[in-house]
């Protein structure tokens, strides 16, 4: 009877019999729920919101002028109307020339200063103030026709406030040139105005004045470095070295070639560039190619020269050639290879010479022996040439003497 055949259901579940998945739901965020204001709060908001503040009305003043007396034989006065206008907020400088230079740190102080000095008469002066110095630019491409009212509301309707507007002159022929300076209020947004290219319907370009090498001399003291402006000095004249006028108050309406320099006592006018003492200040304000570098070549020698007084001179390690009285020379694979008899090299460090030992310093006498011997036949050589040519001369002059 055959044997009955025995079927084992299988237990494994088929992909029909699985249970349809349930779609992931994506977990509702906590800030977008209605209910979950969750209070979170920085220890230190407070203190950063309080920085940020101050930067914001924080604003970088620029420091005032220096202010600089002259002819100052008592400084404890000045340095009482100071200290009463300052407090000990300030600092005071003695310069050549009977020269005091006063630096004050606040503009309310310095304008209070200024003001009491010129009321008692001080022979002083000072600068401008950096925030109030107008922001001047170059307008190139209006013709030179146009008038400076156009160019002024013209730039207003950009935001820009204009304090004056001037016309530019050929330097040698005074012809009008398509040029005009404007000066503008000082204010943060004066850059924006390099990115204006149309005005008046011209194509225009605004681009910065050329910086002039030349050195500012003030109209009233005819002295340099400052402007008449910030001048309480005593007036003196561009054409003579009479005290006491100014130039436009001088005597002498007519051109004429007896003037003299003030400055120089030279036989021209005080504001001839010309001048020595011009020149002078033109040198030390802008030195030449030359004179920089010669600066530059003399400071790095001097760097140098500090460095080498500083710096220890190595030791001098004297290696024989053989300790031995015997020649016997050494291959570099003998010292490299550590073979008997070779002598290697044992770092920064004086080898001692052994008892007996007579070690060979031809590498060093050798030089100096040729040196000698090469110095005995030059003198022996330019003592033949003496020779030869006292009797060369010799004989030219039997010669001259014999045929007159």
């Amino acid at each position: 009877m055959p044997e009955e055949m025995s079927i084992e259901t299988s237990t494994k579940r088929t992909r029909e019999d699985e249970a349809p998945t349930q779609q992931r739901v994506k977990q509702t965020r906590i800030n977008d729920y209605w209910l979950a204001t969750v209070p979170t709060q920085n220890r230190y908001d407070t203190l950063q919101n309080h920085v940020e503040e101050e930067e914001q009305t924080a604003v970088a003043t620029p420091k005032p002028p220096p202010i600089f007396v002259h002819g100052v034989q008592t400084a404890q006065p000045l340095r009482t109307l100071v200290h009463t206008l300052a407090g000990d907020n300030f600092t005071m400088k003695t310069l050549p020339d009977n020269t005091v230079k006063i630096q004050v740190f606040k503009i309310e102080v310095y304008r209070l200063l200024m003001r009491k000095l010129k009321e008692n008469n001080t022979d002083m002066h000072s600068y401008q103030l950096k925030s109030e110095r107008s922001f001047r630019v170059v307008l190139r491409g209006v013709h030179h026709s146009t008038q400076p009212s156009e160019i002024v509301e013209a730039l207003k309707s950009f935001g820009h406030n204009v304090t004056n507007v001037h016309n530019i002159q050929h330097r040698t022929t005074k012809h009008p040139l398509s040029m005009f300076f404007v000066d503008l209020k000082p204010g943060p947004k004066n850059k924006d105005v390099y990115d204006i290219n149309r005005l008046l319907g011209y194509v225009v370009q605004i681009q910065p004045p050329n910086a002039k090498k030349e050195v500012v001399q003030c109209t009233r003291c005819q002295r340099y470095n400052h402007t008449k402006a910030f001048c309480n000095r005593a007036p003196r004249c561009v054409k003579c070295t009479s005290s006491g006028h100014s130039s436009s108050e001088c005597p002498r309406k007519s051109r004429d070639d007896n003037v003299q320099c003030v400055n120089c006592l030279g036989r021209h006018p005080a504001n001839y560039k010309g001048c020595i003492v011009h020149k002078q200040q033109m040198e030390k304000a802008y030195p030449g190619l030359r004179e920089r570098v010669r600066e530059k070549r003399t400071e790095a020698r001097q760097a140098e020269n500090n460095q080498g007084m500083v710096r220890e001179q190595p030791p001098i390690v004297i290696i024989p050639d053989q300790i031995n009285t015997q020649h016997n020379p050494i291959t570099y694979s003998q010292v490299t290879s550590g073979a008997s008899g070779a002598v290697p090299w044992q770092g920064d460090r004086t080898i001692s010479n052994p008892a007996g030992a007579t070690p060979s310093f031809n590498h060093i006498t050798q030089p100096m022996t040729s040196y000698q011997t090469d110095m005995a036949e030059l003198r022996q050589l330019i003592k033949t040439l003496t020779e030869q040519m006292s009797t060369v001369l010799s004989l030219l002059t039997k010669v001259l003497t014999k045929n007159p």
